[in-house]
């Protein structure tokens, strides 16, 4: 399993960093709606869920499982996605990027897998409307 190694790795950057760091590991038994067999949705939605948690806690001025209310970005790691240069600053990143821009995605573009190993959220504001629409 990956995971777990990937975690102590991305974990150690924060760290280094002086991010905050939230570790979420899904519940299978979360997702199933009442009676129904296979979960009601798949696994890739707990990430809504839990960055909605927390952009909708820190909009709020509270602490979502330990993080600073001065949060100002959320960054969403896959568990099986690394952070390979630890010397380079997310800011570098974000301050390469235009003012207006909200939500940056970025994707494993192999021909295995197809999907998002990233997203970089601004918890400072949300535009018009949800940026957003899950089941919760």
């Amino acid at each position: 399993q990956a995971g777990p190694l990937c975690s102590r790795v991305n974990q150690a950057y924060a760290t280094r960093h002086g991010y905050g760091w939230v570790e979420a590991v899904g519940d299978p038994s979360r997702r199933r709606a009442a009676g129904h067999d296979p979960p009601a949705r798949h696994p890739t939605w707990d990430k809504v869920s839990l960055l909605l948690e927390l952009l909708d806690g820190l909009l709020a001025g509270a602490s979502p499982r330990g993080l600073s209310p001065a949060t100002t970005h959320l960054l969403w790691i896959d568990a099986d996605a690394v952070v390979l240069r630890h010397e380079r600053r997310l800011e570098e990143l974000l301050d390469s990027l235009p003012a207006d821009v909200e939500l940056l995605i970025g994707e494993d573009l192999t021909l295995a897998c197809l999907e998002a190993e990233y997203a970089f959220l601004d918890s400072n504001q949300r535009s018009g409307g949800d940026a957003f629409s899950c089941d919760r």
